[in-house]
């Protein structure tokens, strides 16, 4: 088969599409997570903060069986009568000692909200031996979530949870 400047257009084309696609996508460490409705009241092992009772965060305890599980929720609440956009929506788990280090870091869609609705997006569940891996002195992993309302940002740090690595 001959190389041909038509068959070489072609080629170059669907590169130039493979690159946009790549330089376009959202870092492969970072999943962009869907929204659900809020399951309040919280569950016991919710470990939650809140701002002015409208954006909450929580750090999910839970075990799989073999080992404690985490996970970041970003919870946000609109008991207004107007709805309103939420815009750069995140939900991270970090680590302490200082300074402090990112385990899990997932977004969540921009979206409106409606007046009297609640919704809460759910980050990636992240295991204690990947917490450990990850941050080998950790001592404790919180919550970190952030979202911007016409561009005010608000951010909430849950209760931090011994991990002990």
């Amino acid at each position: 088969m001959r190389f041909t400047r038509r068959r070489g257009g072609v080629v170059t084309a669907v590169l130039m599409a493979l690159l946009t696609l790549m330089l376009t996508a959202p870092a492969a460490s970072a999943a962009v997570r869907s929204w659900s409705p809020d399951p309040f009241p919280f569950p016991t092992n919710w470990h939650c903060a809140d701002q002015s009772r409208r954006v909450y965060s929580c750090l999910i305890n839970s075990n799989d069986g073999i080992e404690q599980v985490y996970k970041a929720v970003l919870v946000v609440d609109n008991y207004t009568a107007v709805g309103y956009q939420m815009t750069a929506p995140v939900a991270n788990i970090w680590s302490t000692p200082s300074p402090a280090q990112q385990i899990q870091g997932d977004s969540c869609y921009a979206s409106a909200l409606s007046a009297g609705y609640s919704a809460a997006c759910y980050g990636t569940a992240v295991k204690r031996s990947t917490v450990c891996a990850t941050r080998p002195n950790a001592a404790t992993i919180t919550a970190n979530v952030a979202v911007s309302f016409g561009g005010t940002r608000t951010t909430v740090v849950s209760p931090a949870l011994a991990v002990n690595c």
